[in-house]
């Protein structure tokens, strides 16, 4: 409770910090709201509607967690961060706060202290205490499942890049230049107003576009959706001979786990005697690694 109530705060003073003077959340232009704006209103208009049908059907722990996933993971580690390109728009802004204001609104029933505190110092038009404010209502305006659908790529690119980087013990600060590789024209147009925001989001630089087949010297290839493939180019970052041998040896450690946990399984007087919840526990532990190794497999089939 108090790690979120400090995410709260500190998006929330974020969000002060920058507003122009005359921004109130209140004069949303439409007309001029950009992918990302388009979106982030979608998601919080569908978090307005699941919210309030988990509310009305007294599911409050349900209700809590819908809000909580939408202001930590989607709001703050999303679209806060895409929000640093271009904050200087008044456009923008009025965006943030809107939501921001929209999410205190969702929050009050179950944090009504910090949420009245925080409304209270927003800029715009509001009641002296949020517990008389209007609740939220779902509007069809923000309805918008293309930019869901675009989003739902950015964020596939981002984090295939990021994946990518963790594999191969990129350094944080290290740029890297990719290129995207998309099967359908249209799917690229949508793209093309993102490569900003992929490009500061996973520490790239000079993101491209290449066909579909396209195969670059020293570099490593991640899926990102069944048509939309990425690339990174590694030269100068990494030595695609030594971590290919490293990733090997990394499957052979992960095999011989797999190889010692199927034996465990296999044992009749263990699964039978074993307590459930230590069964299940190993089960879980041989997929886990299973996946480790289908994941690592993968980087070394994509390293060129």
């Amino acid at each position: 409770g108090r790690n979120f109530a400090n995410k709260i705060w500190n998006a929330s003073r974020f969000i002060l910090m920058n507003l122009k003077e005359g921004v109130t959340g209140d004069a949303l232009d439409l007309k001029g709201l950009s992918l990302f704006d388009r979106w982030i209103l979608h998601e919080l208009n569908e978090t307005v509607k699941k919210t309030t049908r988990a509310i009305d059907a007294f599911r409050l722990n349900e209700a809590l967690n819908i809000v909580m996933n939408f202001f930590w993971k989607v709001f703050c580690d999303w679209y806060i961060e895409i929000a640093k390109i271009g904050l200087d728009k008044a456009q923008r802004q009025e965006v943030l706060l809107f939501v921001l204001k929209k999410t205190l609104l969702l929050l009050h029933p179950f944090m009504p202290f910090v949420t009245d505190e925080l409304m209270a110092i927003l800029p715009g038009e509001h009641p002296e205490t949020i517990g008389v404010a209007a609740w939220p209502k779902a509007d069809k305006r923000f309805e918008d499942k293309t930019a869901v659908g675009v989003m739902d790529k950015v964020c596939a690119c981002v984090l295939g890049i990021r994946q990518r980087r963790h594999d191969l013990n990129i350094p944080p600060a290290a740029k890297v230049k990719g290129m995207l590789m998309c099967a359908k024209k249209e799917d690229r147009a949508a793209l093309e107003e993102a490569v900003p925001v992929i490009e500061r989001l996973a520490g790239a630089e000079g993101v491209a576009f290449e066909g579909f087949g396209v195969v670059c010297p020293n570099s490593v290839t991640f899926i990102a959706q069944p048509k939309l493939k990425g690339v990174l180019l590694l030269e100068g970052l990494v030595d695609i001979r030594k971590e290919k041998d490293r990733l090997g040896r990394d499957i052979k450690t992960l095999q011989g786990q797999v190889r010692q946990k199927e034996g465990l399984l296999k044992k009749q007087g263990f699964v039978k005697r074993a307590p459930k919840e230590v069964v299940e526990k190993e089960r879980a532990r041989l997929e886990e690694l299973r996946l480790k190794i289908k994941n690592l497999s993968e980087v070394v089939d994509g390293l060129k």
